[in-house]
């Protein structure tokens, strides 16, 4: 018998009924889809925001780091006035200090080099003001400052200030320079114990005496800078090493500055001890610190209040606020020019600037206090 194989199967039936796969429903992907954007907005308005206030404090930092170094400059030069060498001040208005080559008499007028008087009568020789300043306007003392004074719209020469900021306060400091020994300086302080001499010429100097450069630095505000007309900087002249005065800027950025002195009030400096601690806070041009002998005061501190502005427009960004640093006080009303003499002792409000722009920059206000090294006790 023969058989047979068969390849075929059998079909087996489950009872089961076979079905098709199928997607999401529209439905469900626009539920899907709005999810995903919802999640994406808020990601990318986290980091917009997150962007944002980091660039923010970036400026901020940036500002706050220009006022240190604008302070870090000031710093030197004040705590080095009233050095004369060897020689110690003995009280705040009179000094055996002599000018040789030069008129002997240190009260009247003086030349800075060859004949050259740019910035007022004896303006770089009063060492009486070795700390000097002006509340706005010109210094007010009798030497260095008034009609002809220091960076008045009388001044000549290499005086001129470059656009100054009218209603900001200066600041003049004289002394022996403390780093420098044989010195390229035009002028020379030559010092022994007893007396100190600014000479042109160091050979006539004893051979005992110690020999330091001579510097006279003032400080102001100028509109601009040497990089952007209208962008605010803080500048100094100073006595070159030729002997003629010269303009440099130390930092753009600083859109005003403001100045106070810490006083100890006398009414005899030669009878009466001082003990170089600070009794009052007064403005530059209070009549209390203009040293004629007998001195009313001798100058213990120096404080500065620095405006500084960002250099970069935010229209985005608007700041109303009223400023009040140094003598700008908003019980003396507000003003939104910094360049008014009139409003010098006003809070700073750029809202009401006539320059609609001026509200939109970021600004921060650093104020140190330095004591001077060399005073009277």
């Amino acid at each position: 018998m023969k058989s047979t194989i068969s390849n075929n199967r059998p079909i087996v039936h489950t009872g089961t009924k076979h079905r098709s796969q199928h997607g999401v429903s529209l439905i469900e992907l626009m539920i899907a889809i709005t999810i995903g954007l919802v999640l994406v907005y808020g990601a990318t308005a986290l980091y917009v925001k997150s962007k944002v206030t980091y660039n923010d404090n970036d400026m901020i930092a940036r500002l706050q780091e220009s006022g240190r170094y604008a302070l870090g400059s000031l710093e030197h030069d004040v705590l080095a006035a009233n050095y004369w060498g060897q020689f110690a001040i003995q009280n705040s208005y009179t000094s055996v200090i002599t000018v040789t080559s030069q008129p002997p008499d240190i009260g009247g007028p003086g030349i800075i080099a060859s004949g050259t008087d740019d910035c007022g009568p004896n303006f770089a020789f009063d060492v009486r003001h070795s700390i000097q300043g002006d509340n706005g306007g010109t210094l007010p003392f009798q030497y260095g400052g008034g009609a002809t004074g220091f960076l008045n719209a009388n001044s000549s020469g290499n005086c001129v200030a470059k656009n100054q900021v009218a209603a900001s306060d200066t600041l003049t400091l004289r002394h022996a320079d403390p780093n420098s020994a044989a010195t390229t300086d035009y002028f020379k302080v030559c010092s022994s114990v007893s007396t100190a001499d600014i000479v042109k010429d160091a050979t006539s100097c004893s051979p005992s005496d110690q020999v330091n450069g001579y510097q006279v630095h003032s400080y102001y505000i100028s509109q601009d800078s040497d990089r952007n007309t209208g962008l605010p900087s803080l500048r100094r002249k100073y006595l070159n090493s030729a002997g003629n005065v010269q303009d440099e800027e130390i930092i753009s950025g600083v859109e005003d500055m403001q100045i106070q002195f810490g006083i100890e009030v006398t009414s005899n400096v030669k009878n009466t001890p001082l003990t170089g601690v600070v009794t009052q806070y007064v403005d530059p041009d209070a009549k209390v610190i203009e040293q004629t002998a007998p001195a009313a005061a001798q100058i213990v501190s120096v404080r500065v209040s620095l405006l500084l502005r960002g250099e970069t427009l935010e229209s985005s960004f608007e700041d109303s606020r009223a400023w009040e640093y140094g003598s700008r006080n908003q019980s003396n009303g507000t003003t939104g020019d910094l360049n008014s003499l009139a409003d010098a002792n006003k809070a700073y409000a750029p809202a009401s600037s006539s320059d609609s722009n001026a509200k939109h920059y970021r600004r921060v206000v650093v104020t140190r206090t330095f004591m001077i090294r060399n005073v009277v006790k």
